[in-house]
């Protein structure tokens, strides 16, 4: 049985009383401190933060139909990091939650009832990873990747939605891959073009990936003006796959 089921308790996540909730991540937590204890223990260990812990996953309360995929914590002001307790903070109202409130939105899904988010390395670092060198975050990923794929199982055909271009080259192991390609960029127009519209579907994780821009970046008018069109991209590849 996968060690995140939640088969015969629903969770409430924004309850009072979380016990129960804990209690499912315990084995997750377990898990990542070993992987803690692999980077401590490996050429990457000056680079990791060990002091702070790992924000749990959010998890809503009904039947999981959309998977976001984060890159790791690793904000840049270190003092916000002592904050960071779920996932992409969001169990905050941030923009960051509103983007994310705001893709649910465009997938007809609840974003309290039918979210999962985690990332792909799952603990914090001295820095955030672009400023620690061109192939850190691919070396970093290989620690987590397998457990990764273990949490993911338990949400087999569910569309995963990746943020952001760094997390993109990881999990495509390429480093010269570009977002906006894959929502069908064209020098001559500041749209997408439909008809270049693809996802990852080889990848590390061997399961289809969107990738979305981050917070930040959706603000650019090419991926402003190509939003809705590439959604229904997703929607319509969701369909046809069943």
């Amino acid at each position: 049985m996968c060690f995140l089921s939640q088969k015969n308790h629903p969770i409430e996540y924004f309850c009072a009383d979380r016990s129960f909730f804990n209690s499912l991540l315990g084995e997750l937590q377990r898990r990542s401190n070993g992987v803690l204890d692999q980077l401590n223990s490996s050429d990457l260990s000056n680079k990791t933060e060990s002091v702070l812990g790992i924000p749990n996953p959010f998890r809503a309360t009904g039947k999981i139909k959309l998977i976001i995929l984060g890159q790791d914590p690793t904000v840049k002001r270190k003092e916000s990091r002592y904050s960071i307790n779920v996932v992409l903070n969001l169990d905050k109202p941030n923009a960051l939650t509103r983007y994310i409130q705001h893709i649910c939105q465009e997938f007809n899904v609840s974003f309290y009832s039918n979210l999962y988010a985690t990332n792909c390395l799952k603990n914090f670092f001295i820095q955030p990873p672009a400023s620690l060198g061109g192939q850190f975050l691919t070396k970093a990923s290989k620690f987590w990747l397998p457990l990764l794929r273990e949490e993911l199982e338990e949400f087999p055909n569910i569309p995963i939605v990746s943020l952001g271009q760094p997390l993109l080259r990881v999990l495509s192991g390429n480093d010269a891959d570009q977002l906006k390609q894959y929502w069908g960029y064209q020098s001559s127009s500041n749209k997408g073009d439909s008809k270049n519209f693809k996802y990852l579907d080889r990848n590390i994780l061997d399961r289809p990936i969107f990738p979305f821009p981050h917070q930040p970046s959706i603000r650019k008018v090419f991926y402003t003006k190509t939003f809705r069109h590439y959604v229904a991209f997703v929607l319509e590849h969701m369909r046809a796959a069943g």
